[in-house]
């Protein structure tokens, strides 16, 4: 199950710069022939192909990023960042933004639902395939757990950083129907390089393989990685909920 994987490599490198588009709604798309519900989240704004030049040169540039190991489903930022970020600016002021992608499986990578797999199962396979002691869950509420994230965290943005440099923080939470783990990456946007916390939660929706990850940049502060996970909560029980599932 290379997805996941995949994925996760997407999620380092998919930290590009903000744009901004019309409210997010709940927007039905056809995935061979079964339909995703991606929800209206308050606050959060998608991109749209006819919003904005803006928006389009941006949903073009994700979906070359996930070309190859996912189907883009959306990009979402906060909606009082729009202004700002329909500039076209790059860099790295806007703090909060969200991509929901379908993985790929298989060798070579290709889309298939697994209408077979059961969702504790999918969620067992994704923590065996990352194949590290950091994302073992039986650990994730641990109190060195936690000291292990403030670490990692306090170690990278401690010190000299080059751009593309990874640190993964593991998994942070797991319920009945999500995987969530977390990494850092230092990225440049423009003339501006910083930290940039992600925090990816995995899934099944309808029988797809679903990552829905939520980023924060930490515009020269320390970040803080559980205020990241409630927001990515907060995408991802969304998703879930629209599709007739609850958590």
């Amino acid at each position: 199950m290379k997805t996941i994987k995949s994925l996760l490599l997407c999620a380092f490198v998919t930290c590009l710069s903000p744009a901004g588009g019309s409210l997010a709604g709940n927007t039905p798309v056809n995935v061979d022939g079964t339909i995703i519900n991606i929800p209206d989240i308050p606050g959060q704004c998608a991109l749209f192909e006819d919003a904005h030049p803006v928006d389009a040169a941006l949903l073009k540039v994700f979906r070359g990023v996930y070309e190859g190991v996912g189907e883009l489903l959306q990009v979402a930022y906060e909606c009082a960042d729009i202004a700002h970020v329909r500039t076209g600016v790059k860099d790295i002021k806007v703090q909060y933004w969200s991509v929901v992608a379908l993985g790929y499986v298989g060798e070579p990578l290709h889309k298939q639902r697994l209408s077979n797999v059961r969702l504790e199962d999918f969620i067992d396979a994704v923590v065996r395939e990352l194949g590290d002691k950091e994302f073992d869950p039986n650990v994730v509420f641990s109190p060195e757990r936690r000291k292990h994230v403030e670490q990692v965290v306090g170690d990278a943005i401690g010190k000299m950083a080059m751009v593309g440099e990874v640190h993964p923080l593991g998994v942070l939470a797991r319920d009945t129907n999500v995987l969530y783990f977390g990494a850092l990456s230092y990225i440049k946007l423009g003339e501006v390089e910083d930290w940039v916390l992600y925090v990816q939660g995995i899934t099944l929706i309808n029988g797809w393989p679903i990552s829905a990850v939520q980023y924060a940049s930490f515009q020269g502060e320390k970040v803080d990685y559980e205020e990241t996970l409630k927001r990515a909560r907060v995408k991802i029980e969304s998703l879930i909920s629209a599709n007739g599932t609850g958590i």
